[in-house]
């Protein structure tokens, strides 16, 4: 593939992205996105045939990272310390790079229920990260609290970023929060 090919479709892929969640996928058409790219909806067609080819490709660029951090995972020893050092790179990524992801999702859950394959590749992949997180040999205790650890990483990352944390009385600077959930996130995790 020609480097300006590739980047015609990541541009594309960008752009949709882009407007499947400030519009929701149902609401934004093709010839919007060919408009932002500034190129004929030919073009587009071109790179993706329709739209549901646009949003799988959104899902493979969006997913390629878990996948790569369930995959690391699953090289490791299942100790405590794998199981901190999935938790901390999941709270980086959901910081980051995955924090695209989690818009997209909460945008769009009518789209991904309707289109069955893209709904259950992204519930697949949220298993994968469970499973790299909660030990299906675990005693019952140690599997609820990876289970308590991920909701803490959440909690410590979504809930700054939603306003909600004042409904619940909670006053903290944003960044102290999250510090405090990663440190209980971490502490849930170890052996114990």
């Amino acid at each position: 593939m020609s480097p300006r090919h590739t980047d015609t479709r990541q541009r594309a892929l960008d752009v949709a992205l882009e407007l499947f969640t400030e519009q929701g996928y149902e609401k934004t058409s093709l010839r919007e996105i060919a408009d932002r790219l500034g190129i004929k909806k030919a073009s587009l067609y071109y790179h993706f045939p329709s739209k549901e080819a646009l949003l799988a490709g959104i899902m493979d660029n969006l997913l390629a990272p878990v996948d790569e951090l369930v995959a690391w995972s699953q090289t490791q020893p299942r100790t405590a310390e794998t199981r901190q050092e999935v938790v901390r790179r999941i709270a980086a990524a959901v910081r980051g790079p995955w924090s695209r992801w989690f818009q997209f999702a909460q945008a769009n859950e009518p789209t991904l229920r309707d289109h069955q394959k893209e709904g259950e590749q992204m519930r697949g992949r949220l298993l994968g990260l469970f499973t790299a997180v909660v030990d299906p040999d675990a005693e019952p205790r140690q599997q609820v609290r990876s289970l308590l650890a991920l909701v803490a990483v959440h909690l410590g990352t979504l809930a700054p970023v939603t306003g909600v944390l004042p409904t619940f009385g909670i006053t903290a600077p944003s960044e102290e929060f999250r510090a405090a959930a990663m440190d209980v996130a971490q502490e849930l995790v170890k052996d114990g």
